[in-house]
């Protein structure tokens, strides 16, 4: 399959969903490429044309979709490319498939899913498959709807990201000290402004899943970086899993490897109750510079009961003052506007 990638934007941060579901597809064979439309769409549609890709693909978040419908709307009427939407978006909303500028959609994980995706549309002869987890796939007219995969166990195995697709088209991206990595997937909190309880479910229900959280060996981690420090700058390392300290053992471990391996300054996302000061000391020891932790809420009834947080302003002033001790930046979250939140509680 020749399959070119779409996005809206150029951020300052490489799409790691984008990137790994590429890198899987050309280490099986199928080419890749990637177009960023920015204010251009003629641009891109004149490139779209001279690739001749099988399918248009999107990774799409919600609040951009709106964007992706006119450049999807568009594609069809000038170039009658089938289109492919994946990204969380989709995960949540796939009656999308629905509409005439969606031919295919990628519900929750894509790298597995993508490759026999791509595999069996080269065997049909370049047909749509029907039978794909964790596609939903529109064919004459009508939708077949299959239901998700377990969700990928061995994070080790898994090629690392097609970064090169925009490192190679940006000077901006590729000149930037800051690379994103991520060591895990999964989370089991239930914040209720966040995905991850919908999706845990979702996968409970179709695949089985009861394990919600799955992490990379240290190791691993620490050889993709100095993987790619070898050829692009990488003056921080930013971690952008959900809760990089959600296993205790996981993070001592890693911090031991990390040290001796790379000490690279990092960041990571927390929370402010997984942490302790034999945690904190050795991330700190390692390379840790800044910490994102959500305190959400100062106001307990909207951080524990309507934000379902189960975190204590004891937890988040101790963890505080270990970070500063330690000489580790701290930014919080926050969120304004909660349900039934005057302006008192924010």
């Amino acid at each position: 399959m020749k399959i070119a990638f779409v996005q809206d934007i150029l951020g300052f941060s490489i799409p790691l969903g984008t990137t790994m579901v590429a890198g899987n597809l050309r280490e099986g064979g199928h080419q890749v490429a990637l177009y960023v439309v920015e204010n251009n769409l003629e641009k891109t549609l004149k490139e779209l044309k001279e690739y001749k890709p099988d399918i248009v693909a999107f990774s799409v978040i919600s609040g951009s979709h709106q964007g992706y419908i006119k450049i999807a709307r568009t594609i069809k009427e000038k170039l009658n490319i089938p289109i492919l939407w994946g990204g969380p978006h989709v995960t949540f909303f796939p009656k999308i498939i629905e509409e005439d500028y969606a031919d295919a959609i990628c519900i929750g994980e894509g790298e597995e899913a993508a490759l026999e995706f791509a595999n069996e549309f080269d065997k049909l002869g370049k047909k749509m498959p029907e039978k794909i987890p964790n596609f939903w796939i529109k064919i004459n007219g009508k939708i077949h709807r299959n239901a998700v995969r377990p969700r990928i166990r061995k994070l080790d195995d898994l090629p690392y990201p097609a970064r090169d697709l925009f490192l190679n088209q940006f000077p901006v991206l590729k000149n930037h000290g800051i690379k994103h990595f991520i060591a895990h997937r999964g989370c089991p909190h239930k914040c209720t402004y966040c995905f991850n309880h919908s999706y845990n479910q979702m996968y409970r229900e179709q695949a089985g899943d009861k394990k919600v959280f799955y992490s990379r060996t240290p190791d691993s981690v620490v050889d993709e970086i100095l993987w790619l420090k070898k050829t692009e700058t990488v003056k921080m390392v930013a971690f952008v899993d959900d809760v990089f300290t959600l296993h205790r053992k996981w993070t001592l471990d890693f911090a031991e490897v990390y040290e001796k391996r790379c000490g690279i300054p990092f960041s990571i996302n927390a929370r402010f109750d997984h942490v302790d000061e034999e945690v904190v000391e050795a991330l700190a020891k390692a390379g840790l510079k800044l910490v994102y932790a959500g305190v959400e809420a100062g106001n307990d009834y909207i951080r524990n009961t309507v934000m379902e947080r189960e975190q204590t302003l004891e937890s988040i002033y101790k963890a505080g003052e270990l970070f500063k001790k330690h000489g580790v930046k701290l930014l919080t979250e926050n969120v304004l506007g909660n349900p039934g939140e005057s302006f008192e509680m924010a």
